[in-house]
Parts: C-alpha cells; sequence; structure tokens
C-alpha cells in the first residue's frame, strides 16, 4: 500500500489522499475515493502500462465488478483532468491490455535534474531563487492549512472517521467521536469539518431524540466551515440539502447546489432535488454525470427511478434489464423493481418482489402467508391492507418508514384520507422522503384531493 498522504502526480497537479483532493496553483478538485486509488496507480507505475486486472484488484478487492466499471472509472478521471481520449495528456488506453500514464515520473525528473545542477552551478542558483518565489507565492495562494501537516494521531482519527462513514452504514456516533476528537485538536481544519458537517447531517435526519440537538451541532460547524471558506463546495452541498429538506427555500437551495457541482455526490444530490420538482430531463443529466464520475453509479437504480417517475416505464425497465446481471440480490434494485411492476399493473410479478422484499426485511413465513392470502383475495389492495391494519412489525421493506411507509400502504389500500394524515405526520417530523411526495407515482390517485394540494403548498411543491 502506497503510504504517502500527498503525491505529486506531475508538474500541476498534486494528489492529497487525506482529504480526497486533486490540487493545482489554481484549483482544488473533490475526487471521489476510488478515483484516488486509481490514480495513484497509474501515475505510480508511469511509464508502463497498468493492466486492468490491476485496476480491479486495487479499486475493487473482494468485489466482483465487470470491466465496464473501470471503462466507467478512466472516463472520469479523463473528466476531471480535462484529459482527451484521442489525444491523450494523461491517461492513453492501450488496446487490449490496459491504461498508460503520460505525465514523467516526478522523482525522476528530479534525479535528473539534480545531474545538471551538480555540473551548472548557476542553474542551481536560479533553480534555488525560482523555488523560493514559488513557495513565497503558493503561500499566499493557499491557506494555512494546505501548508500545515496534521498531527498523526489526528490524522488518523480523520482517516478512521471517513473509512466508516464512506463503508459501514450505522457507525455514525463512532465517526463522530474520532472527529470531534480531532476538531478539538484542529479547530479550523476544514477537511476535519467537512466530514462532521456530513456526519451531523446525517445524525439531524436519522438521530432519533438527539435530532434537534445535531440539527443545532450541524448548523454551528456548517457556519463555521463556511466562514473559514465561503466558495467549499461540500458546505454548498450540506447548505443546499438543508434548505431542501429543513427550511423548504428551493430557490435558494438551488443556488447553493449549482455552487456545489463538481463530485459524483454533488450531482447525484442535484439530480434528486430536480427530480422532486419534477425536472425530469434535467435529473437525468445531473444523474447521468454522478454515474460517469462514480463507477459504483452504473449499478445505482437513480437512472430507472427518473424514468419510473416520469412515467416513462418502458425506459425505466430497460434501465433495470441492464442491471440484472450485477443486482439480482441488490435490495434497491429489487425495491424498484417491485414499484415498477406496480405502476405497470403487473399485481403478480409486483407481489412476488414485495415477498422478496418482506423476506431479506426478517418477515416470517407466518407473515407471509398472511400477507399472500390477503393478496389471493383482493391483490395488491389486500396486501396493502396487511401492511396498513394488520402487520405490527413495521420492518424495511422498500417503503420507508412510518409515518411515510403508512401513507404509502393507505394510498394503496384506498384510504386517501388517512394517506394524507400519515403525510402531514411526515411534513411535521419532517422526513426526507415527503420531499418526494409530488413526484411519486405512488400518491396520483390523491393529487385532486385538497388536503394533499395545501401539503404541497407547505412543502412549496407543486405538480
Amino acid at each position: 500500500m502506497d503510504i504517502f498522504l500527498k503525491q505529486q502526480l506531475c508538474k500541476k497537479w498534486t494528489l492529497d489522499k487525506t482529504t480526497c483532493r486533486l490540487i493545482s496553483r489554481t484549483e482544488t478538485l473533490e475526487l471521489e475515493q476510488k478515483q484516488v486509488v486509481a490514480l495513484t496507480l497509474l501515475s505510480g507505475n508511469a511509464g508502463n502500462v497498468t493492466k486492468k486486472s490491476d485496476i480491479l484488484d486495487a479499486v475493487w478487492p473482494d468485489t466482483v465488478v465487470s470491466e465496464d466499471a473501470i471503462y466507467v472509472l478512466i472516463n472520469s478521471l479523463r473528466n476531471i483532468l480535462n484529459d482527451n481520449v484521442r489525444n491523450p495528456e494523461y491517461i492513453k488506453t492501450i488496446s487490449g491490455k490496459g491504461y498508460l500514464w503520460l505525465k514523467p515520473v516526478i522523482g525522476k525528473r528530479q534525479r535528473v535534474l539534480g545531474y545538471e545542477v551538480r555540473r551548472l552551478g548557476i542553474f542551481c542558483m536560479m533553480v534555488v531563487v525560482a523555488c523560493a518565489a514559488y513557495y513565497e507565492k503558493v503561500s499566499r495562494l493557499y491557506s494555512s492549512e494546505k501548508n500545515h501537516e496534521l498531527p498523526y494521531q489526528v490524522k488518523q482519527d480523520l482517516i478512521k472517521a471517513r473509512y466508516l462513514l464512506a463503508n459501514h452504514p450505522g457507525s455514525e456516533t463512532e465517526a463522530l467521536s474520532l472527529l470531534k476528537s480531532a476538531d478539538a485538536l484542529e479547530p479550523n481544519n476544514a477537511s476535519i469539518l467537512e466530514s462532521l458537517v456530513s456526519v451531523l447531517f446525517i445524525k439531524s435526519i436519522h438521530g432519533g431524540l438527539t435530532r434537534s440537538d445535531h440539527k443545532i451541532a450541524f448548523n454551528h460547524t456548517l457556519k463555521k466551515l463556511q466562514n473559514l471558506l465561503p466558495d467549499n463546495k461540500v458546505a454548498h452541498l450540506y447548505k443546499a440539502r438543508s434548505l431542501f429538506l429543513f427550511e423548504r427555500d428551493h430557490i435558494l437551495a438551488d443556488k447553493h447546489f449549482q455552487h456545489s457541482l463538481k463530485t459524483a455526490n454533488s450531482h447525484s444530490h442535484y439530480g434528486q432535488f430536480l427530480l422532486a420538482h419534477r425536472q425530469f430531463k434535467l435529473a437525468l443529466q445531473h444523474i447521468n454525470q454522478y454515474q460517469l464520475l462514480d463507477p459504483s453509479g452504473y449499478s445505482s437504480e437513480s437512472v430507472a427511478w427518473v424514468y419510473l417517475m416520469s412515467g416513462n416505464f418502458a425506459q425505466a425497465f430497460k434501465e433495470l434489464d441492464k442491471l440484472k446481471q450485477y443486482s439480482k440480490g441488490s435490495y434497491y434494485y429489487h425495491v424498484c423493481l417491485q414499484a415498477l411492476y406496480e405502476e405497470m399493473g403487473d399485481e403478480i410479478k409486483s407481489f412476488d418482489e414485495l415477498i422478496w422484499l418482506m423476506k431479506r426485511g426478517g418477515y416470517t413465513d407466518a407473515d407471509i402467508a398472511a400477507i399472500s392470502t390477503n393478496f389471493t383475495k383482493t391483490g395488491l389492495k389486500g396486501a396493502y391492507t396487511w401492511l396498513l391494519r394488520v402487520d405490527q412489525k413495521r420492518l424495511s421493506i422498500g417503503q420507508y418508514s412510518p409515518p411515510m411507509s403508512l401513507a404509502r400502504y393507505a394510498v394503496s389500500a384506498g384510504d386517501p384520507k388517512l394517506a394524507i394524515s400519515y403525510l402531514q405526520q411526515a411534513v411535521a417530523q419532517q422526513q426526507p422522503s415527503v420531499m418526494w411526495v409530488a413526484t411519486d407515482p405512488k400518491f396520483n390517485a390523491i393529487h385532486n384531493e385538497p388536503d394533499f394540494i395545501s401539503l404541497l403548498k407547505t412543502l412549496n411543491l407543486s405538480i
């Protein structure tokens, strides 16, 4: 494993692996972890072809993915570096073999330069003066953080917290503790603040009884990050998400979303925001950009959801069919497929998918038998009636959590007033999923209900 946390890729770019950033004299670009791993591998093997198998082993260890994922990953790097596939400056495709990093190895260049300097003393003086001038200019351009090496323990806490957040859902409390310790020792470090903002936002949504306390802490930390770096894209992204989900100020949220754009994450969330506003074409563009920047996004059902919510069921099914060979065991694949079959009117297949989700969610054979009896009698309406009025477990089966899940069950069970009542509870509790109620075809049957129209106004949404 490459233990160096900063690596100069070429004259222009330095890769900071701690913060997942690509840094030049004039700009700083945010990277995904997979992009960092791939860049490290390619540049470390400069002058030699990096095999596709080596990329697979490094980026997706112990995970089975197709070579399409490599293609998407390399294209995302080219997009970030403004590289031209036909006339590449950084990454060249070697047909049938792999990829070649074209920039010279910095270490080798320094050794050649050292040889020339020993021969030419005057040239050495010029280099020293130039380096001093460059250092002084860089010192003015960058904040003290970029020139400040984090203490070892702080660095380890930050790395571990970022790892937990990226790879272990449910570990937010441990990550938050690590980040608080790091922040106490380095209170003005942007990387620590970015991660703190991220985990506090999650806790503001899923923090149970402590949600309000975490929301206060989130707002305080976000403001601190904005004051430190007004143009920080992570700050813009979380400000946008907060304005959208909590404050429902969609005009200002849209501006912050646009300022946040560059990473896969920002394009993904902006696409979801646009989807909530029924701007299907624009949403699709940003979700496609997300998939281009993040190779794992290829297996995402996001594109299918856009087509599903726009009513283009045939295209949605085509998108899901692309993922079939990779996603048979994927929870979200089956969630999307179940909803799609339901909207297409294929109740038998939709119910089969619902049963798959119920088994995955932890329902017993007795539960499956009971809901199956209801389905046999009155179809999906009967199944949703069982989930609404009989089931007390309320396990996760891709319909969100109560009260939003109960609203979905109620509308499918033919009880619009009860559905709206549960939706009003979801609004009062600031349940994030309610923000897509104007787009979700599940609620098409109650679009003309006066109380539903009033609810949309409360959310600053429209149909």
